[in-house]
């Protein structure tokens, strides 16, 4: 199993699923998310530890889980629900 960012496949299967849900939740309610939001529900989605954006590597390991969310949904939609996402709050 390889590991991306300190994650293994499984790991970053289950961060996508959590992730693309709550997006599409943010669709229906039209709002935006920050970072910072998105990292708590996947914590408390997933049970696995958050991206901490004091880091680097966390951030852009938060960016890898975006690419994944679009290459996901995108083909579906024609739609990059990740812009629903916002810096403000990110903490870097």
């Amino acid at each position: 199993m390889r590991s991306v960012f300190g994650r293994d496949d499984e790991t970053w299967d289950e961060l996508t699923d959590a992730a693309l849900d709550f997006l599409v939740e943010r669709t229906k309610l039209q709002t935006f998310t920050p970072y910072t939001e998105l990292n708590t529900v996947l914590i408390r989605r997933t049970g696995t530890p958050g991206f901490d954006f004091a880091r680097d590597d966390e951030r852009a390991a938060m960016g890898h889980l975006l690419g994944r969310v679009v290459d996901r949904n995108y083909p579906k939609t024609g739609f990059m629900i990740t812009a629903l996402v916002s810096g403000e709050g990110t903490g870097g």
